[in-house]
């Protein structure tokens, strides 16, 4: 029953727990997916996958594996996490479009990342830091230094999908 496919969408009941997500980007895990008017608790739709890892190989009539569903509604990373430990090569199959979970994953995090305020570069060798110091004011360098570990760090969570 788990493998059945609904006949006009050929969704299976994975399919439908992951595709009206809450969109739990960075929620914890027992958030909920709305399906309809229910919501399934996250921790059932990670049953679901336990329970019959094979649901998620099964693409939808417009060849969405569950992966592809649970990246385009941004679900949580332990989700996601389950369906590719189920089905590896979830990861490069292609949908109807001839584009995978990863490239989607990537699209996403690109759009998500305000490269404007990018550092110049991610690491400053000390002897670089000691030539600024003779022409910046050390609570300068700190300032900057601040702001490129904060922009760093609110990166992780975008790419952490794509990677």
């Amino acid at each position: 029953a788990l493998l059945k496919q609904e006949k006009q969408s050929g969704r299976t009941p994975l399919h439908f727990c992951l595709h009206h997500g809450s969109g739990a980007k960075g929620s914890m895990p027992n958030d909920s997916a709305k399906v309809g008017a229910f919501m399934v608790p996250t921790d059932i739709t990670l049953m679901l996958i336990r329970l019959e890892p094979r649901a998620a190989q099964i693409p939808d009539t417009f060849g969405n594996s569950p992966l592809h569903t649970a990246v385009l509604n941004q679900l949580h990373l332990e989700i996601i996490a389950s369906l590719v430990e189920a089905f590896p090569g979830g990861i490069s199959a292609t949908d109807s479009q001839g584009q995978s979970p990863l490239y989607y994953a990537v699209e996403r995090a690109k759009l998500e990342t305000d490269l404007t305020k990018s550092p110049k570069t991610f690491w400053m060798a000390q002897k670089d830091m000691q030539d600024h110091e003779n022409n910046n004011s050390a609570s300068q360098l700190e300032k900057e230094h601040v702001r490129s570990v904060e922009w760093q760090e609110e990166q992780v969570d975008r790419w952490a999908v794509a990677h």
